[in-house]
């Protein structure tokens, strides 16, 4: 088992401008610090007062061994890096989703002596207690379930197909604390083929129906009722405010101009843009972000450069130098993993097998 390699410290360094970014008027981080890290698929939260960073994602499985990847999840003292709690899950685990703090997320697992049979449960990544989520609300026998967290916990979402012949697409929505059903709600099906989802919005007053091709559905959690379209790879803030539209080319015409667009999660109206220059190599839903709590500020990430702006204006407020962050031995640089904390003093990427954190100005 791997990863948590020793800690260093980086230098500090004076921020320059970027060939595809210009960031000459915004501060950056001083003397991150770079941590070890491999795990796959990995998902990273602050918490709410970004002292401590959440770590959770697929362990690899040990050369000569007869182990099988795990999740494993780390919480880190923000400040120093020091690991704080480790705990690792049975094989075959995966992480479906997590509270905006990290500390609680949905696993699914495999039955041990059934056939092919899924069990979730949500799991406390800190001590590790795991409590069992009803088998009444989800299909067993489903190998890939789609279950959602709201931001703060609340409120659990099974997706699943079950629905009428006019509307198959179905989100139930559960109150997590009183155990009951709250809403349920059906779409017809919003494309002709591809990958289709759906699930709760962070803020827990909405449901999103999610295909590869035609992007996401939003409608509202009670009433069913339409309420905005936005793009397939995009981030809702934990207050319902914002929605920032990463770009996907892969189903549009060739004539597409991919952008990163700022909308309002309540009438899908844009707002604004984020002036971040997108070449073809990272136009196919290779960028990431990561709003920075109930602050209206927003990481935007490629494995050209990393970089933080204001909501709704698309203003450059800091930049992170590549060399400070990018894992040199990695394969595929397009993508990394970011995550701001809620007070947007803090920033951590992962890229390849290098996390980083960051002290933003």
């Amino acid at each position: 088992m791997t990863c948590i390699g020793r800690l260093s410290l980086l230098l500090s360094v004076v921020l320059t401008a970027s060939a595809l970014l210009s960031f000459t008027a915004a501060q950056t981080s001083s003397q991150p610090l770079t941590i070890a890290l491999d795990l796959g698929s990995a998902r990273l939260a602050f918490s709410s007062d970004g002292s401590v960073l959440r770590i959770i994602g697929t362990s690899p499985a040990q050369t000569g061994t007869t182990d099988t990847q795990h999740l494993r999840a780390i919480t880190y003292n923000a400040a120093t890096g020091a690991v704080l709690h480790a705990i690792d899950l049975q094989p075959g685990t995966m992480a479906l989703s997590t509270t905006a703090d990290g500390r609680t997320a949905i696993v699914s697992s495999p039955i041990a002596g059934s056939n092919n049979l899924t069990a979730l449960s949500l799991v406390d990544t800190e001590p590790g207690i795991s409590q069992p989520i009803p088998t009444a609300w989800y299909d067993a026998t489903d190998d890939d379930p789609d279950a959602e967290l709201s931001a703060d916990g609340r409120l659990i979402s099974i997706y699943s197909e079950s629905g009428p012949a006019d509307g198959p697409m179905t989100v139930s929505v559960y109150n997590w604390p009183a155990m009951t059903l709250l809403a349920k709600q059906t779409s017809e099906y919003t494309s002709a083929g591809g990958a289709f989802g759906g699930g709760i919005t962070p803020d827990g007053r909405a449901i999103e129906f999610v295909n590869n091709r035609a992007g996401i559905k939003l409608v509202d959690l009670n009433t069913g009722r339409d309420i905005a379209s936005f793009g397939n790879d995009s981030v809702f803030s934990t207050n319902g405010n914002w929605v920032v539209v990463l770009p996907d080319i892969s189903f549009l015409g060739d004539d597409a101009s991919p952008q990163v667009l700022i909308k309002d999660a309540a009438t899908g109206k844009t707002l604004g843009a984020i002036n971040v220059p997108v070449p073809d190599d990272i136009a196919y839903g290779q960028m990431t972000g990561a709003f920075c709590g109930f602050t209206n500020r927003f990481i935007v990430a490629s494995g050209h450069g990393d970089a933080a702006y204001a909501i709704p204006s698309g203003a450059l407020l800091a930049a992170f130098p590549s060399d400070t962050w990018r894992d040199p031995s990695t394969a595929n640089q397009d993508q990394v993993t970011v995550a701001c904390s809620p007070t947007a003093s803090r920033g951590a990427i992962l890229s390849g097998t290098h996390l980083t954190l960051h002290v933003l100005k």
